[in-house]
């Protein structure tokens, strides 16, 4: 038999040569395996002599620097046939063959049959072993290796540990990575540039980007230069962070320590795509192109991912077409990307780019589908097309995703009449063992609107918590617009107490600035409500405390583009102020007090106009308190330092959801008179009306304060609505107080009310003349203003 290759599997050379090791075991260890068995057959035909142990072991060492681990094992298996023992060497050579042949299951096998042969394993054993382990995704596997080796007293080198790097940087466990280089610098092994390559490379796989960039300036701050490898890792990790990948590429180019690659520019492309920078993208393809470079399919997918992400469809079609010019096969996820790209209006060119994919012998998969599916869902009615995919999928043995049904349902959803079609294909979901998650929930809650299918919305909500799907934001929002158009009121209370008893804080950062509508005819309304409850409240004895839940940001500069854009305050406070002299009590006081803030005398002009907790601050007695909240960071910049300027009493600021404050804190301090305003953000107008109703009810409860609750109202509907929810809320008589400015400006809104929980005695007699009188005054050229103040069980009597 010849040595020149060893036979596979469970077979073994037949080597009858006896004799001395010195010849072949001096053999260049560069030499290769084919000529190392050649020479032991030679030993064989000439002179009989006999392999030792380190004979063979050169053999097994030079198979396994030519990647012939099958060989090198054959050679391991034949020693006890030629009596020979193999010892730790030998076995570590083995070991070395298999991580070079990729093979770590085999790799880990000799390294636990040493001990059964009574050989003791040494440093490079566990090395070589971690370093097999690393090629594979059995991290753990690999730090309970370095962590045995002490126990077997062996003390872990740099190689032990790169290795274990290696392998948790495959797995992005970027805790255990670093971890480990720490370890290293702790027992003084000088950990490398592999070493820390391994380690960014865990925590870019982990969207740890800043800790990658951090290790990367460690390197620089210990002189270790950074190789390609390192910065690929680097680059990489910033996949999120195009700007931070750009800066590491353009130190790459110059870096005397590292070579531009594919690899390189395949990442920073790929931070492009994350970006939706696709101009960049295309750049750094077009230089490759002019360097000694040529783009691989990885590089044209990245660009064309860039070009899909900011919706430039067109530009990623040319890619497409440019890897056919520059001869890349396009792959799959080249189609896929591409079809990703196209709008809903492109949704013929995306059938053709599926049709054409498969005459290129390109088999369409999930992705594949998820992506055409996704262009029909955007289009106007097509969902059919959506729903025979489907099919389609079935026939070709693609098992769909559940974003694949997500996709489907929400395209028959936005077609507003499949609402039993998006309950099938829930229910399809179920039938082939697929998680729905809450989107498919969402959407089937959501479809159940343009039906009025509030049970089956419900029981979709119970069926969520069933399966340990957590409802979210939407969930609730889209629960919300099911019972309104249901006119459940009730169970529009009970989707508030739900999210209330999970603690989803439905509100968010308000986008909403008031600077357009400060000023306007419905602020002189809500304000000369406002005083008129001050000026009770501040007349009688014992400490007084106001409650705003939306500040905004005090006080509103009129000359600022934002409230010129439209000039609403013309039609508000510019009428009032050149008004006559002898006013109403309140609206004098009301004009006072803003004509003191810009210091101008009546008709001066009032630059400044003052929000609602400037114009209550103005009124706050000694003892008595304002709290105000505002959760939008900027407008809660100018609220402070608007009160730190020491304008008003003592004020208490607080940057949090105040609905959320008030149903959990409210108890806590009580003492003498309060009003709370409730001034809600204006969109969107169901789920915040739902919030507000919640919380009358709660403060009606658990409050002795007034409550004033300022409502925009935009239609007859949405106003009749309002008090058929706030006559079942069942928390007594309400006082509402509505004013309406016919034909005021086109920005402005035109109506509104005040419902006042626990108004003080008399209001109502108070309010008709003063928002009488105010109509009156702002009733300007082409305008016309009506009022009405009533109680809200009168409003009940006339309705029936």
């Amino acid at each position: 038999m010849s040595l020149e290759r060893a036979p596979r599997r469970n077979a073994v050379p037949v080597v009858h040569v006896t004799g001395g090791p010195s010849r072949v075991a001096r053999t260049d260890g560069r030499a290769s395996w084919q000529q190392m068995l050649q020479k032991l057959e030679q030993m064989l035909k000439h002179g009989g002599l006999k392999p030792t142990c380190a004979t063979l072991t050169s053999a097994i060492s030079a198979c396994g620097k030519g990647h012939e681990w099958e060989s090198a094992l054959s050679l391991l298996a034949q020693m006890p046939t030629l009596r020979l023992q193999p010892n730790v060497y030998s076995f570590s050579a083995a070991i070395s063959s298999c991580e070079k042949g990729g093979q770590w299951q085999r790799a880990v096998a000799l390294l636990a049959e040493m001990p059964e042969r009574k050989i003791e394993a040494n440093v490079y054993s566990f090395s070589s072993t971690l370093s097999a382990l690393a090629q594979s995704t059995e991290r753990q596997k690999a730090l309970n290796l370095l962590e045995e080796m002490p126990a077997r007293g062996i003390e872990p080198v740099i190689v032990s540990i790169n290795a274990a790097l290696d392998a948790c940087g495959k797995d992005g466990c970027w805790q255990e990575a670093l971890a480990l280089l720490h370890r290293a610098e702790r027992d003084s092994l000088q950990p490398a540039v592999v070493s820390y390559s391994a380690a960014i490379n865990a925590c870019g796989k982990s969207s740890e980007w800043a800790l990658a960039l951090g290790l990367f300036s460690d390197m620089r701050t210990l002189a270790i230069s950074p190789n390609t490898i390192s910065y690929s890792a680097a680059i990489s990790a910033c996949e999120k962070q195009w700007q931070s990948a750009l800066a590491l590429w353009e130190t790459l180019k110059s870096s005397p320590h590292a070579e531009v690659d594919i690899v390189g520019y395949s990442a920073v492309i790929s931070a492009c795509a994350k970006g939706s920078e696709w101009p960049l993208a295309l750049q750094l393809l077009d230089e490759m192109r002019q360097g000694d470079l040529h783009p691989n399919v990885i590089c044209y997918n990245a660009a064309a991912s860039a070009c899909g992400n900011a919706q430039m469809w067109a530009q990623a079609l040319q890619l497409l077409a440019a890897m056919t010019w520059f001869r890349v096969l396009p792959s799959v996820r080249s189609y896929n990307t591409v079809i990703s790209a196209c709008d809903g209006e492109r949704w013929e060119l995306a059938t053709g780019l599926f049709a054409q994919m498969q005459d290129e012998n390109l088999q369409p998969d999930v992705v594949t589908y998820n992506s055409i599916i996704g262009v029909f869902e955007r289009a106007d009615h097509q969902w059919t097309h959506a729903a025979a995919l489907l099919e389609e999928m079935a026939a070709r043995d693609v098992e769909p995703s559940t974003t694949t049904f997500n996709t489907a349902m929400n395209a028959h959803f936005k077609d507003g009449n499949n609402v039993e079609s998006v309950f099938a294909l829930l229910q399809s979901m179920r039938t082939r063992k697929l998680r729905p998650d809450v989107i498919s929930f969402n959407t089937a809650i959501g479809v159940c609107e343009a039906g009025g299918h509030w049970q089956q919305a419900f029981q979709l909500l119970e069926d969520m918590r069933h399966l340990d799907v957590a409802p979210d934001l939407v969930s609730y929002n889209c629960l919300f617009n099911v019972c309104y158009a249901s006119r459940q009121w009730e169970r529009v209370l009970e989707v508030v107490q739900d999210m209330v008893a999970h603690g989803i804080d439905g509100f968010s950062e308000c986008r909403y600035d008031h600077l357009s509508q400060a000023g306007s005819s419905l602020d002189c309304f809500k304000h000369a409500v406002l005083i008129s409850l001050l000026t009770s409240f501040t007349k009688e004895p014992g400490r007084f405390t106001y409650i705003d839940t939306h500040a905004g940001r005090g006080v509103y500069d009129l000359t600022m583009d934002g409230a010129l854009q439209d000039s609403t305050f013309e039609h508000g406070i510019k009428l009032l102020d050149r008004g006559p002299p002898k006013m109403c009590f309140t609206l004098t006081q009301y004009l006072a007090q803003l004509r003191s803030y810009n210091g101008v005398e009546q008709g001066g002009h009032l630059r400044h106009y003052l929000g609602s907790p400037a114009l209550a601050a103005r009124w706050l007695r000694p003892g008595d308190q304002a709290v105000c909240f505002e959760l939008a960071s900027t407008m809660y910049e100018d609220l402070a330092q608007f009160f730190n300027s020491g304008i008003g009493g003592s004020v208490k600021l607080i940057a949090e959801n105040s609905y959320w404050w008030l149903l959990h804190h409210m108890e806590e301090d009580q003492r003498g008179n309060g009003l709370i305003l409730m001034d809600p953000p204006y969109e969107p107008y169901n789920e915040y009306t739902a919030w507000n109703l919640f919380l009358l009810r709660h403060l009606h409860e658990f409050s002795r304060f007034c409550v004033a609750v300022w409502y925009p109202c935009f239609t007859p509907d949405q106003m009749q609505s309002l008090y058929a929810q706030l006559y079942q809320l069942d928390v007594g008589d309400l006082l509402v107080a509505e004013f309406q400015l016919l034909k005021p400006s086109a920005a402005s809104l035109t109506k509104s009310v005040v419902v006042i929980l626990r108004p003080p005695e008399g209001m109502d007699a108070t309010l008709k003349p003063l928002l009488a009188e105010l109509g009156h005054l702002l009733q300007g050229p082409g305008a016309s203003a009506s009022s009405s103040v009533f109680w809200l069980s009168e409003w009940r009597e006339e309705s029936k």
